[in-house]
C-alpha cells in the first residue's frame, strides 16, 4: 500500500475518536516536519532581530601586543569608559574593542599572528579601523605603509601641544610615498573583489591558488627566521631590544624637512598605564587614514591621558 493511501486510511479510522487522538496521529506522522518548521522559524526570527537591533558602530580600536594583564582584562568596562570619554551613546552605538591580537617584532611567529596581521590590514582597507595602538617596531612598520594619519587633522593645535614631547613624526615625503602604496594595495583588492564574479574555473583556480598561498605561509611560518627551534632569532631579538623603553627613542622633527606627527607615545599616559597597556616596551597610538570616525578616535585617545571621562 502507497504511503498515501496508508496516510488517508488512518485518517478515516480517526473519525470520531476525538482531538487527542488526532494530535497524537499527527505528531507521529509530521514529527520531523513540525520541528524543522518551528526551527526555520525560529533561525529567521532570530535574524531579523539581530539585523533590526544591529547598532551602528562608531569606532573600531585595536591595541597590538599590549601587556598579558591588559589581554585578560574585561573589555565591556574598558569600552565603557572609552565610549564616554569620547561621548559614545553605547544604547545607540557599538565601539569594538581589541586587545588580544598578538604579532611578534621581527615577524609574525605562527598561524595566528598572521591572521592578526592580515586582519589589520583588511580592516584598514575596508575602513573599519580607527585607532591602532602597538608597540614600537610594529608601530613603526605599519608608518612605513602610511597607514596614519596627521593627528593635526584630528587634533588642534593645543590638543597636539598637550601630548608635549610623545609625539612620534616622519617626513611627509616617506609619508606620502607610503599612502600611495597603501592606496595601490587598496585599489588591488578592490579589482581582486571584482573579479570574483567570474566563471565557475576562474572560481576555481583561485581556490586553488588561495590554497597554494596558505600553503606557502604555513610553510613561511614554519621557517620564519624571527625563530629559531621555538626561540627568538637574534634578529627578532634585537627587534625586542630595540623597542624597549629607555632603549627607544621618538624620531626628531628637528631633523626632518617637513615632519608631521603621526603617533603618540603612551608610555606616560595615565590611563594607558592603569590599564597596563605598555609598561616595559615603547607603545604609540594613531589614527588611520582610512578613519570615518575621527572624533570618536580624538576622544578616545584623549581618554588614556586623561581625557573627560574620569
Amino acid at each position: 500500500m502507497a504511503l498515501s493511501d496508508e496516510i488517508r486510511e488512518q485518517r478515516k479510522s480517526l473519525k470520531g475518536k476525538g482531538l487527542r487522538a488526532q494530535l497524537v496521529w499527527f505528531w507521529d506522522y509530521y514529527r520531523w516536519q513540525t520541528v524543522l518548521v518551528i526551527l526555520g522559524a525560529v533561525m529567521i526570527g532570530s535574524t531579523a532581530y539581530s539585523i533590526a537591533t544591529r547598532k551602528p558602530e562608531a569606532a573600531s580600536v585595536i591595541f597590538l601586543n599590549v601587556e598579558d594583564e591588559a589581554a585578560m582584562m574585561e573589555n565591556d568596562a574598558v569600552t565603557e569608559r572609552m565610549a564616554e570619554a569620547a561621548g559614545i551613546d553605547l544604547s545607540k552605538e557599538s565601539v569594538t574593542l581589541d586587545m588580544m591580537s598578538r604579532i611578534t617584532p621581527g615577524g609574525a611567529r605562527d598561524q595566528a599572528e598572521m591572521a592578526a596581521q592580515e586582519k589589520i590590514f583588511a580592516y584598514v582597507a575596508a575602513k573599519d579601523l580607527d585607532v591602532l595602538a602597538a608597540d614600537a617596531y610594529n608601530f613603526e612598520s605599519y608608518v612605513r605603509a602610511g597607514a596614519f594619519a596627521d593627528l593635526r587633522t584630528v587634533f588642534s593645535e593645543e590638543e597636539l601641544a598637550a601630548f608635549g614631547s610623545n609625539l612620534y613624526y616622519v617626513e611627509r615625503a616617506s609619508l606620502d610615498g607610503g599612502q600611495e602604496e597603501l592606496a595601490a594595495e587598496e585599489s588591488a583588492a578592490g579589482s581582486e573583489a571584482e573579479s570574483a564574479g567570474g566563471d565557475s574555473t576562474t572560481e576555481s583556480a583561485a581556490e586553488t591558488g588561495d590554497a597554494g598561498e596558505a600553503a606557502a605561509a604555513g610553510e613561511d611560518a614554519a621557517e620564519n627566521p624571527a625563530y629559531v627551534f621555538g626561540a627568538l632569532s637574534p634578529e627578532a631579538e634585537a627587534a625586542a631590544e630595540s623597542e624597549k623603553v629607555g632603549v627607544f627613542e621618538l624620531p626628531d622633527p628637528a631633523d626632518m624637512e617637513d615632519p608631521v606627527p603621526v603617533g603618540i607615545m603612551l608610555n606616560e599616559a595615565p590611563y594607558a598605564d592603569e590599564f597596563s597597556l605598555y609598561r616595559d616596551t615603547a607603545g604609540l597610538v594613531g589614527v588611520l587614514t582610512t578613519s570615518e570616525h575621527t572624533a570618536a578616535a580624538a576622544g578616545i585617545i584623549g581618554f588614556l591621558w586623561g581625557g573627560p571621562a574620569q
